[in-house]
């Protein structure tokens, strides 16, 4: 490298910053689904939900125009290039209770109840919340992400996590609009990396 002191730290300068908004335009990508959609979650947001190997409960909140639908269906595509992933379905309240305490040793799994896709009453999806936070793996060794998929219809609940009317250990992940990035063809890359398991640091059904 050839310059003045001062050159030379103002190209290093410019080389991380153009490093970090690299990495910046991949965590915030999105990856596609099956029909070649945009996913609603980013990379980031991904990497939350998945979580590391620990017993987690995630909260998503989303509407119709942000693709809160889609949420199942790309934890699904994502966890299916990513080996040692279970997500078992859960067709009914009993089920996702069952759920929540299986496992088998170095397992990861993803619980998911999809209240966007079927709605439920406000207190029924209040109780999924208890329950996702009480219930643990009976099986040592097990890690276990619950992912509870909100809409407005459980308005009661985002104002809860939102404003913190009160203590929830559950943590809430918004999903926001998609932008002229996350509808570009470059969105093949940031799947690649997510296929690939690079860049996660660490989300089957309905009730």
């Amino acid at each position: 490298m050839i310059g003045t002191s001062h050159e030379v730290e103002a190209r290093l300068l410019r080389a991380e910053r153009d490093c970090k908004l690299e990495e910046s335009i991949v965590l915030e990508g999105r990856p596609e689904l099956p029909d070649g959609r945009p996913a609603p979650l980013t990379i980031t947001q991904l990497d939350d939900l998945l979580g590391e190997r620990t017993n987690q409960t995630r909260i998503v909140l989303g509407t119709p125009s942000t693709g809160v639908t889609d949420v199942g269906d790309t934890l699904r595509t994502v966890t299916g290039r990513i080996a040692d992933w279970t997500l078992p379905p859960i067709g009914k309240p009993s089920a996702f209770k069952q759920e929540l305490t299986g496992g088998h040793p170095r397992e990861r799994r993803v619980i998911i109840s999809d209240f966007a896709r079927y709605p439920v009453k406000p207190e029924t999806c209040r109780e999924a919340v208890t329950l996702a936070e009480t219930l643990l793996p009976s099986t040592p060794g097990v890690a276990r992400t619950v992912v509870l998929v909100t809409d407005p219809r459980q308005l009661d609940l985002w104002r809860t996590l939102l404003m913190g009317e009160e203590q929830v250990f559950a943590a809430p992940v918004v999903l926001r609009r998609h932008d002229q990035r996350s509808v570009s063809d470059q969105l093949s890359e940031p799947m690649r990396t997510v296929g690939s398991g690079v860049g996660f640091a660490h989300l089957g059904g309905e009730a």
